[in-house]
């Protein structure tokens, strides 16, 4: 807990996704890395934050009882668990779910993380967090690798836009709380148009701030992002 007794940094990881890419039927976050649950990963760092006060974890309905166990086994190989989690049943949309997350945040600042970015580390959420300002939200980004074209509603290129403009969205992201809740009473339902927290909190008038992401924190997308994630892992194991 922070000062005073009070909660200072919530953490809400968001694994509510079916995984409608990914081609199964079950969630995405069972998915085997390396013989461990997808979701494992991501929770194994968030308890690991000696800075958050609380976890709170917005799961898919078919795993909510496979994360609560996974929770369990990782706090008890930890000698002294300090955070608070809270395992929840998250919404029909991304959006829903960083609602039902933020019903249990307590915190003055909320980190909001997607349970199928596996490899973001604790030095990134710490340096989002570092970044974080009253009025500012904090957004982790990456250039693009590859050109990038726009296309017109029929499918046709339109032109290239210049990757020097162009820097590609990453999580954990990072807000004031109180902030963020008003940005989204403001869109109302107008917020899930918004792909990510960043861009809802903008569009609720309040500004951002970017700092550097990392090339490894890739989101898991299609069954072949499964043996990128293991092949990092292969990397962080050799070094």
């Amino acid at each position: 807990m922070g000062r005073n007794g009070q909660c200072d940094v919530s953490v809400i990881l968001l694994a509510g996704g079916s995984g409608r890419r990914f081609g199964t039927i079950a969630s995405k976050l069972v998915a085997e890395v390396k013989r461990k649950p997808l979701i494992s990963y991501p929770l194994d760092t968030a308890l690991s934050l000696e800075f958050a006060d609380e976890l709170i974890v917005v799961c898919h309905a078919s795993i909510m009882r496979q994360a609560g166990e996974i929770v369990s086994d990782l706090r008890k190989a930890r000698e002294r668990p300090t955070q608070d989690v809270v395992i929840c049943k998250g919404g029909a949309s991304r959006a829903e779910s960083v609602t039902e997350g933020l019903k249990h945040a307590k915190g003055r600042c909320v980190m909001i993380h997607d349970g199928d970015r596996p490899l973001a580390t604790a030095l990134l959420y710490r340096r989002v967090l570092d970044a974080l300002r009253p009025g500012v939200g904090v957004i982790p980004v990456v250039s693009p690798a590859d050109s990038v074209v726009q296309e017109d509603q029929a499918g046709r290129p339109i032109g290239y836009l210049a990757r020097s403009e162009i820097l590609l969205v990453q999580t954990p992201q990072a807000f004031v709380a109180a902030e963020y809740r008003t940005a989204r009473e403001i869109l109302h339902t107008r917020v899930t148009r918004y792909s990510d927290d960043g861009s809802a909190f903008a569009a609720g008038g309040y500004n951002l701030v970017t700092v550097p992401g990392e090339r490894s924190n890739i989101k898991v997308t299609f069954p072949v992002d499964i043996k990128i994630v293991e092949s990092y892992l292969e990397g962080l194991k050799s070094e």
